[in-house]
């Protein structure tokens, strides 16, 4: 059966074959060649730790200036082994050294700079910006679990890390310590249960593969400490891109989430955010941050780090054949917003109102 894309094509003069060909599932939503360049952000990667990692965010320009996501299209090659690891986009930290990430998607090819150090030095997981985020991030301090005000199975958290002190209590000093085991970490209840090795009311919520995984079990092994005084607290967050139109073929955005701290210091922290939907009926978002969906509309993307929230736009274009913008006058700014808005939509603005509507709506609003 002949999808509406190939019916399209063929009402314009593409013959059957190429419309087809056009059209199939495997063909790539970005068509590499039709791009004119690539963008790759950050266009530089440092890392700090081997605990340390980056979401890329691969983004091809078309001749017309439109962007469109290329992250999980492009191939990226580290230029050395042994120095990072790419996973889903994201660059991970192996060992010291300068090495350089062959971005390529189609013809294109960029070339990104990365440098890597201290991994031979022990990590230094916060208890705040690093233990909480990761219980958080895998909604073990939610409302719906050890977050709600009475917790779940004896085991109290703070809603979403909300209360640093309160979870200090819990999980540093309360009944022993008997969730965490310093000597063995890959024993303590903090890991065992999400994982399902012991019984688990919440179900299985946590992989070994889970980069949070890490995080917890390397806090566990460095003797469950809190923060010191005077540690970095998270001040701010950043999400890129913020607002991107995504026009069909295409389908998806990948995000990035950046968390900026008193000391001055920044780092990505995509893997730790959480991302909720506001119409998962348009877009849905993934727990790396990658936002898919179809048809026309808009939806918010809510990206959550401890306390700090952010919200990305992401519109959805489905092409609509026959469509033409009238350029109607705008008499405002409000006006001009809005039909920028309506245009990149494809819906045309409605006509003006005459004497009688106007004076209804304006009594309905008195």
């Amino acid at each position: 059966m002949l999808t509406m894309l190939t019916m399209r094509l063929i009402a314009r003069g593409v013959p059957l074959l190429i419309a087809v060909a056009m059209t199939s599932s495997s063909a790539p939503a970005a068509q590499p060649g039709l791009l004119e360049r690539l963008e790759v952000a950050p266009a530089e990667v440092r890392l700090v730790g081997r605990l340390d990692r980056v979401q890329l965010v691969v983004t091809g320009v078309r001749p017309d200036g439109s962007l469109v996501d290329v992250t999980s299209e492009a191939t990226i090659v580290p230029g050395r082994t042994g120095v990072v690891s790419v996973v889903r986009g994201a660059v991970v930290a192996s060992g010291d050294g300068a090495t350089e990430l062959r971005v390529r998607v189609g013809e294109r090819l960029v070339r990104v700079g990365v440098q890597v150090s201290r991994c031979a030095d022990p990590p230094r997981v916060g208890f705040e910006t690093g233990l909480l985020a990761a219980l958080s991030k895998q909604g073990c301090s939610s409302g719906g679990c050890h977050g709600a005000p009475a917790g779940k199975g004896g085991f109290r958290m703070s809603l979403r890390g909300f209360d640093p002190r309160l979870d200090v209590e819990t999980l540093i000093r309360e009944q022993f310590g008997r969730r965490t085991n310093t000597v063995n970490p890959d024993q303590s209840l903090l890991l065992r249960k999400p994982l399902m090795r012991v019984a688990h009311g919440g179900g299985q919520q946590l992989k070994v593969t889970d980069p949070v995984y890490s995080l917890i079990r390397e806090w566990i092994g460095q003797g469950c400490r809190p923060d010191s005084a005077g540690s970095a607290r998270c001040v701010r967050t950043e999400v890129f891109p913020r607002d991107r139109v995504i026009e069909a073929p295409a389908t998806s955005q990948q995000l990035r989430v950046v968390a900026h701290f008193d000391d001055g210091s920044s780092r990505d922290v995509t893997h730790l955010a959480v991302f909720t939907s506001s119409n998962e009926g348009l877009a849905k978002v993934d727990r790396s941050g990658r936002v898919s969906g179809g048809g026309t509309g808009q939806v918010g993307i809510l990206v959550r780090y401890l306390d700090q929230m952010q919200a990305a736009r992401v519109t959805l274009i489905e092409d609509r054949p026959g469509f033409a913008w009238p350029n109607p006058e705008s008499s405002n700014e409000v006006d001009r917003l809005v039909h920028q808005r309506l245009k990149v939509l494809q819906v045309p603005p409605s006509a003006s109102s005459n004497d009688s509507q106007f004076l209804r709506r304006v009594s309905l609003d008195v």
